[in-house]
């Protein structure tokens, strides 16, 4: 990719020659110039390399001295605006088509700031912790991925890590086009739904990448958004109670780091050098509501998408019952700030595992898939089903493909309206007839079908509510469910614990989704 900016003044003296290097290594890294007659400066996401959204009204803003009129070029079409009083500025482009590179040119006062290389397309925003995360060179043959990806019309921006009190205005990343040098540090999610993507829409791909591994949900919703909700304003208290004991925690050691530091330095006057120096210990790293929201999301607000993938939900397991109003409230409150009406939220629904909050008898990721299901309630919305793809024994299962690749089909069904399935089987409806239960489908494109001899994932309860491993076989297009251990049954799940075998798909190849018909397991706070 090439990096091309210029900075044209006329009548330039001796003196702004003398400014010229210093301005142009600033502008390199923030896109900013000081203009002669104040300040000329746009936000990090509009830069060198970067891709905007086809097809809609493109936002473009920055800073400049008030009332200065700011002029912005590119594909044979000119748009004007002018600073308001506190030196901000935005116009819209009208709608590009896809293709590129194209060249744009920001005029502002006697000085220009010009793009040589900027693409038109699709641009997803890949969010969540670190399973959105997770690098490409670290996933399952990752590395061999990585040394042959050749695609200069992927690009992504990997916003960095800002946790802020307030909204910023700005953040700071860059646009970095995929190939062997840098695929390797891509997200592994992003760049599988990436090449799908472009290899079925025939479009340059945006990535912008914010997701910071160990966050919440509530730590990328607006403050504004979780106070209007009773249950969400307790975020904000339950961190200072948190930021409370951890300080304390760090303040007990750091008093003993202390005392053995003196010892450490006492015998270390007195002639014995064998011993090695006390570790001092870490600040905790805390994580306050709205933060990243505000360090990350906000400075990217207006800039054009065609939608979001999601990848979170892990940091808050054992908490299902807020998340399932958390969740819908980050949705809802993007979607508002946004201004692009309801835009496509893609997310992943969490894979099997045993290991992190896994306790006998609380299924803490059983329940935490059902809660995220809550926000299929919101209009364009859709949830890939990962409980065949995960790993049992680590929160970070490697094998990012079949997830990107999902995402990649639910994108093409929900952002671009193409006919293709989706969704795997999901629960509809049961019949109980004597010791057998019926449980009707949807979703079943091409058919029910076993990966397997044998249907497993299946439990029943009858009145004691203790449920029990069930006997399933497909029948008539439906699932017949039976246990000697339930003569009376009452309840029927599948997949719902925190790591089950289960092995029902559609002839898509698409898993089913867990499912529960009782409400026995109560929620969590």
């Amino acid at each position: 990719m090439k990096e091309s900016f210029s900075i044209l003044g006329i009548g330039a003296s001796l003196k702004m020659s003398k400014i010229f290097i210093p301005a142009l290594v600033w502008l390199f890294y923030a896109s900013s110039v000081a203009c002669a007659d104040g300040l000329f400066k746009l936000p990090s996401i509009i830069s060198e390399g970067m891709v905007l959204q086809q097809g809609v009204a493109i936002p473009i803003w920055g800073w400049a001295k008030p009332s200065q009129e700011i002029t912005v070029k590119i594909a044979g079409q000119s748009q004007k605006t002018q600073a308001d009083q506190d030196g901000k500025w935005m116009l819209r482009l009208d709608p590009l088509q896809a293709g590129g590179p194209f060249e744009m040119v920001i005029e502002s006062c006697e000085e220009s700031v010009r793009f040589s290389d900027v693409l038109v397309g699709e641009v997803w925003i890949c969010g969540g912790q670190s399973n959105m995360q997770w690098a490409l060179k670290d996933s399952n043959n990752g590395q061999a991925e990585a040394e042959a990806a050749n695609f200069p019309q992927i690009r992504r921006f990997a916003t960095d890590y800002a946790n802020a009190k307030k909204p910023n205005e700005d953040c700071k990343g860059r646009w970095i086009e995929c190939n062997p040098q840098t695929a390797g540090d891509f997200t592994a999610v992003g760049y599988y739904f990436a090449i799908e993507l472009q290899k079925e829409l025939n479009v340059p791909v945006g990535l912008i990448q914010n997701a910071i591994g160990g966050t919440g949900v509530e730590e990328w919703t607006s403050r504004e958004a979780m106070m209007t909700d009773d249950a969400l304003k307790t975020f904000f208290s339950d961190f200072e109670k948190q930021s409370a004991v951890l300080m304390e925690q760090y303040n007990q050691k750091l008093q003993a780091y202390n005392q053995e530091l003196e010892l450490w330095e006492l015998a270390k006057v007195n002639g014995d050098e064998s011993s090695q120096p006390p570790q001092k210990p870490n600040m905790p790293t805390l994580h306050k509501p709205a933060g990243l929201f505000n360090g990350m999301i906000a400075p990217i607000i207006p800039y054009a998408i065609a939608g979001v993938i999601w990848y979170q939900s892990e940091q808050n397991l054992g908490d299902d019952l807020r998340y399932s109003k958390a969740f819908p409230a980050l949705i809802t409150d993007w979607r508002q700030r946004w201004g692009q009406n309801d835009f496509p939220f893609l997310f992943v629904q969490l894979p099997n595992c045993s290991t992190y909050m896994s306790v006998k008898g609380k299924l803490h990721w059983a329940m935490m898939r059902q809660a995220q299901e809550a926000a299929l309630s919101l209009p364009k919305t859709a949830m890939v089903v990962t409980i065949d793809v995960g790993d049992p024994r680590d929160i970070h299962p490697r094998n990012k493909r079949p997830v990107g690749s999902r995402l990649a089909r639910a994108a093409r069904a929900v952002a671009y309206d193409m006919d293709v399935a989706f969704m795997g089987p999901k629960y509809k409806s049961i019949r109980i007839d004597g010791v057998k239960v019926f449980v009707e489908f949807e979703n079943t494109d091409g058919g029910l079908v076993v990966k397997g001899d044998t249907l497993t994932g299946f439990a029943l309860a009858g009145e004691d509510r203790e449920f029990h491993p069930a006997q399933a076989e497909i029948c008539n297009g439906m699932i017949v469910v039976w246990s000697e251990d339930v003569p009376q049954p009452l309840a029927v799940r599948y997949a719902f614990t925190d790591s089950p075998e289960c092995n029902l798909y559609n002839g898509e190849d698409l898993p089913a989704h867990p499912f529960r018909t009782d409400d026995w397991q109560k929620p969590g706070r």
